[in-house]
Protein backbone atom coordinates (compact mmCIF):
# COMPACT_ATOMS: atom_id res chain seq x y z
CA UNK A 1 0.00 0.00 0.00
CA UNK A 2 1.23 3.52 -0.81
CA UNK A 3 0.71 4.87 2.71
CA UNK A 4 3.17 2.28 4.05
CA UNK A 5 5.88 3.81 1.84
CA UNK A 6 5.13 7.27 3.24
CA UNK A 7 5.46 6.15 6.86
CA UNK A 8 9.09 5.14 6.30
CA UNK A 9 10.14 8.74 5.63
CA UNK A 10 8.16 10.42 8.43
CA UNK A 11 11.26 10.79 10.62
CA UNK A 12 14.86 11.53 9.56
CA UNK A 13 13.72 13.43 6.48
CA UNK A 14 16.48 16.05 6.48
CA UNK A 15 19.27 13.49 6.68
CA UNK A 16 17.65 11.35 4.01
CA UNK A 17 17.13 14.13 1.47
CA UNK A 18 20.68 15.43 1.85
CA UNK A 19 22.00 12.04 0.72
CA UNK A 20 19.67 11.01 -2.12
CA UNK A 21 21.56 12.65 -5.00
CA UNK A 22 24.95 11.46 -6.15
CA UNK A 23 25.90 14.40 -8.36
CA UNK A 24 25.32 18.12 -8.67
CA UNK A 25 23.27 19.84 -11.32
CA UNK A 26 22.76 23.47 -12.13
CA UNK A 27 19.14 24.47 -12.50
CA UNK A 28 18.12 27.13 -15.00
CA UNK A 29 14.77 28.76 -14.25
CA UNK A 30 12.46 30.97 -16.26
CA UNK A 31 10.75 34.19 -15.24
CA UNK A 32 8.11 32.28 -13.26
CA UNK A 33 10.83 30.42 -11.27
CA UNK A 34 9.94 27.09 -12.93
CA UNK A 35 12.83 24.91 -14.14
CA UNK A 36 13.59 25.25 -17.85
CA UNK A 37 16.80 23.20 -18.09
CA UNK A 38 19.33 21.25 -16.06
CA UNK A 39 23.07 21.48 -16.67
CA UNK A 40 26.09 19.53 -15.41
CA UNK A 41 28.25 22.69 -15.36
CA UNK A 42 27.54 26.23 -14.09
CA UNK A 43 26.06 28.52 -16.73
CA UNK A 44 27.53 31.68 -15.21
CA UNK A 45 29.95 32.67 -12.46
CA UNK A 46 28.40 32.07 -9.06
CA UNK A 47 25.65 29.77 -10.42
CA UNK A 48 24.59 27.74 -7.34
CA UNK A 49 24.22 24.00 -7.69
CA UNK A 50 20.84 22.43 -7.05
CA UNK A 51 20.29 18.71 -6.76
CA UNK A 52 16.77 19.12 -5.42
CA UNK A 53 13.95 21.24 -6.74
CA UNK A 54 11.21 20.59 -4.20
CA UNK A 55 7.50 21.23 -4.15
CA UNK A 56 4.83 20.74 -1.52
CA UNK A 57 1.24 19.59 -1.76
CA UNK A 58 -1.06 19.28 1.26
CA UNK A 59 1.01 17.56 3.98
CA UNK A 60 3.67 16.18 1.62
CA UNK A 61 6.87 17.48 0.06
CA UNK A 62 8.91 15.83 -2.69
CA UNK A 63 11.66 16.63 -5.22
CA UNK A 64 10.37 17.44 -8.70
CA UNK A 65 13.62 16.51 -10.43
CA UNK A 66 15.46 13.22 -10.43
CA UNK A 67 18.56 11.76 -12.00
CA UNK A 68 18.08 9.94 -15.32
CA UNK A 69 18.65 6.20 -15.11
CA UNK A 70 21.55 6.37 -17.57
CA UNK A 71 23.28 9.03 -15.45
CA UNK A 72 23.37 11.66 -18.20
CA UNK A 73 21.53 14.35 -16.28
CA UNK A 74 18.21 15.11 -14.69
CA UNK A 75 14.53 15.00 -15.62
CA UNK A 76 11.29 16.18 -14.06
CA UNK A 77 9.62 13.85 -11.55
CA UNK A 78 5.92 13.50 -10.70
CA UNK A 79 4.47 12.75 -7.27
CA UNK A 80 3.92 9.10 -8.24
CA UNK A 81 7.51 8.71 -9.45
CA UNK A 82 8.80 10.28 -6.23
CA UNK A 83 6.60 7.94 -4.22
CA UNK A 84 8.01 4.89 -6.02
CA UNK A 85 11.54 6.18 -5.39
CA UNK A 86 10.83 6.71 -1.68
CA UNK A 87 11.30 10.47 -1.93
CA UNK A 88 7.91 11.68 -0.64
CA UNK A 89 8.04 13.14 2.86
CA UNK A 90 4.96 13.31 5.08
CA UNK A 91 4.29 16.05 7.63
CA UNK A 92 1.75 16.78 10.35
CA UNK A 93 0.82 20.14 8.83
CA UNK A 94 0.77 21.97 5.50
CA UNK A 95 3.04 24.66 7.00
CA UNK A 96 5.78 22.15 7.81
CA UNK A 97 5.49 20.59 4.36
CA UNK A 98 5.80 24.03 2.76
CA UNK A 99 8.88 24.93 4.82
CA UNK A 100 10.52 21.62 3.89
CA UNK A 101 9.64 22.18 0.23
CA UNK A 102 11.33 25.57 0.35
CA UNK A 103 14.49 24.16 1.93
CA UNK A 104 14.32 23.89 5.73
CA UNK A 105 16.40 20.70 5.36
CA UNK A 106 19.37 22.67 4.02
CA UNK A 107 22.30 23.86 6.13
CA UNK A 108 24.01 27.21 6.66
CA UNK A 109 23.58 30.04 4.21
CA UNK A 110 21.46 27.95 1.84
CA UNK A 111 18.93 27.33 4.62
CA UNK A 112 18.85 31.02 5.52
CA UNK A 113 18.14 31.97 1.89
CA UNK A 114 15.51 29.24 1.56
CA UNK A 115 13.67 30.42 4.65
CA UNK A 116 13.76 34.00 3.34
CA UNK A 117 12.06 32.76 0.14
CA UNK A 118 9.51 30.90 2.29
CA UNK A 119 8.68 34.05 4.27
CA UNK A 120 8.26 36.03 1.01
CA UNK A 121 6.01 33.28 -0.38
CA UNK A 122 3.94 33.25 2.79
CA UNK A 123 3.64 37.05 2.84
CA UNK A 124 2.52 37.19 -0.82
CA UNK A 125 0.12 34.27 -0.37
CA UNK A 126 -1.79 36.03 2.44
CA UNK A 127 -2.48 39.14 0.33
Amino acid sequence: MEKDKLKKKFFGKKKHIRGIRSSETFLETGENKEPTAFHKKPQYEGHPSSTHYMTHDDNYAYPTITEKKDGTGFKEQSFDEALKAGEVYGFLSKKRAAKFGFGSWKKGRDRKEAMQRYREYNKNRKK
